[in-house]
């Protein structure tokens, strides 16, 4: 497994529990279709209870770390009925069926990948060793399990070169999944890029993999599903109705709102809550071995602890002041819980601080929730009064019962010498204040916020350096994400300079030179706007990254 709380299948103590969760989701009249998987090389000693990792193949030549061990032929066959047992469990759970997952770079990806599957065995070479071992779990299932047992398979296509797959390769694939007894074929990238690629932040457009459907379909005969960034049911029925795919996939979404489906079957479109792919509370929080939460959705998590329905003893005038996101929030659930709900905001518009937030590329999804939320209090009666200070005279004459204080928090100002002649972020979002071109801007604070205000403004051609005190910018975001988790900043911008600089942050050594923005790393902060103040900044981040190389030397690197 890949998380340390990762659901598990392939013992026999694991079927009670599954069977009370095929009970509940049977109840609804859907499916249970459990996804298994092996992560292979991409998990850690510590997620896996002391045990080492395993590989497909050696390491690479020089890149050695003795951290894996490589599967020998006994490990594959265990691991073979492994999979198949899991499913075994699964159906005397009274699961419907399972889903073998053999793509985004899990273990049965890592054997399709030549470029990780350097074995010579059976298992490696040809595309049809590198499958055997997806392709005999498929058929032990189907001959453990029998014919009515839902196999499924989430497999790669090909979309980009890190995949090592051709698309008439993927098509073989399909067809040897067929072959040996799939009722579907769920369709995915195989080894992306990097990991943002495969979770699709919000720098990616909707229906971002809709092309790899049209690579498989009417070339096998199981239906296709299609996914990636699917939120509107409007663009879910144009697949569907379009023959793009015979069925859509959803994930994150209905983390969002679990009423999607039903929402969307009833014409109500437009008061479904739709995800921010910022995998604030789900992805992050399954990398701290903690339940899952949600940024929009504050039910996710506490599913068994908080009924946020439940009628009250006494039901009371709450008055919320603040129409920020957590104001609103907290308007909608004591409306929904039947009390009579005021909002009071100083401003002409709800939103909050979402509206400065949405400003920088790659935040749309931002604006559009705090449109949902402000729509979503008409819909339950919340009475919103704009332009309204909650002076005390305002609050005696509403007499609450209860008053919720949702004002938000004003932006910190450094005790910098000179820092009056800077400019607030806020106010750069806001439209309010704009620095002047062809000038050179330091930007203090590297995290979310320092990183958004240095996109949005390199749209200027100005110079602009980042001073961060921390490891890396975006430090609020995991590692493995940094940056891009909250807009794309450290992905698809930067600079060159910053190749070598970010020690174990191998997004940043992705950096293009899309804008003229350049990182700077220090023990503490340091404020300088002179060529040599830059300079010697540049200098140090060097050093940092690169121990104590010739300063010529990394004039000729490209580095200073």
């Amino acid at each position: 497994k890949g998380i340390s709380n990762a659901n598990t299948l392939d013992g026999d103590k694991y079927v009670k529990d599954w069977e009370r969760l095929a009970r509940s989701v049977h109840r609804y009249g859907a499916l249970l279709i459990p996804q298994i998987q092996h992560s292979g090389m991409n998990t850690w000693k510590s997620t896996i209870d002391g045990q080492t990792p395993v590989r497909v193949a050696p390491e690479p030549e020089g890149q050695e770390t003795g951290e894996f061990h490589v599967l020998t032929k006994d490990d594959i066959k265990m691991l073979e009925q492994k999979f198949i047992q899991a499913a075994v469990n699964a159906q005397l759970a009274g699961c419907d069926g399972v889903e073998v997952h053999s793509a985004t770079g899990y273990l049965l990806s890592q054997f399709i990948n030549p470029a990780v599957n350097t074995r010579t065995d059976e298992y490696g070479g040809s595309l049809e060793n590198r499958t055997r071992l997806a392709v005999d779990i498929i058929k032990g299932i189907r001959k453990a399990c029998g014919s009515q047992f839902i196999i499924g398979v989430r497999m790669p296509v090909h979309k980009w070169e890190s995949d090592h797959l051709t698309d008439e390769e993927s098509v073989q694939i399909a067809k040897m999944y067929e072959a040996a007894g799939v009722d579907y074929l769920n369709l995915n990238v195989g080894y992306a890029p990097n990991t943002t690629a495969t979770m699709e932040t919000g720098r990616y457009q909707e229906g971002d993999r809709l092309d790899l459907p049209g690579k498989i379909m009417g070339k096998v005969n199981v239906p296709i599903f299609a996914v990636g960034m699917l939120k509107e049911p409007e663009m879910c029925e144009q697949v569907i109705r379009e023959h793009v795919a015979d069925f859509v996939v959803l994930g994150r979404a209905l983390i969002a709102d679990p009423f999607w489906p039903e929402k969307a079957r009833a014409g109500r479109a437009d008061e479904i809550r739709n995800c921010l792919s910022c995998l604030d509370g789900c992805y992050e929080n399954l990398l701290k071995n903690v339940s899952i939460r949600c940024a929009v959705n504050p039910q996710v998590g506490y599913e068994w602890e908080r009924d946020m329905l439940k009628a009250p003893g006494r039901l009371k005038k709450v008055l919320v002041i603040g129409g920020g996101i957590a104001g609103m929030q907290a308007a909608i659930t004591a409306a929904e819980r039947g009390h009579q709900g005021t909002l009071a905001e100083a401003s002409s518009s709800l939103g909050g601080q979402l509206k400065l937030a949405s400003v920088p590329p790659h935040k749309q999804y931002l604006k559009k929730a705090a449109q949902w939320f402000a729509a979503e209090m008409q819909r339950k009666g919340v009475l919103v009064l704009l332009d309204t200070k909650a002076t005390l005279e305002f609050v005696r004459s509403l007499s609450p019962d209860e008053i919720i204080l949702a004002t938000g928090a004003a932006p910190f100002t450094p005790s910098i010498e000179g820092i009056e002649q800077g400019l607030q972020a806020w106010d750069i979002l806001a439209g309010n204040q704009k620095a002047a071109e062809n000038k050179r801007v330091t930007i203090i604070g590297g995290g979310v916020v320092g990183s958004a205000i240095a996109r949005e403004m390199s749209r200027y051609r100005l110079k602009i350096g980042v001073l961060e005190k921390n490891l890396d910018v975006c430090y609020e975001t995991s590692g493995r994400n940094s940056g891009v988790v909250h807009g794309g900043f450290a992905y698809d911008t930067g600079s060159l300079k910053a190749r070598l600089c970010v020690e174990g942050n191998q997004l940043m050594g992705q950096l293009t030179r899309e804008l003229d923005v350049t990182f700077q790393r220090c023990g503490k902060v340091l404020v300088g706007n002179t060529e040599e103040d830059l300079e010697n900044l540049r200098w140090l981040w060097y050093r940092r990254a690169l121990g104590e190389p010739d300063r010529e030397d990394a004039w000729e690197k490209g580095v200073l």
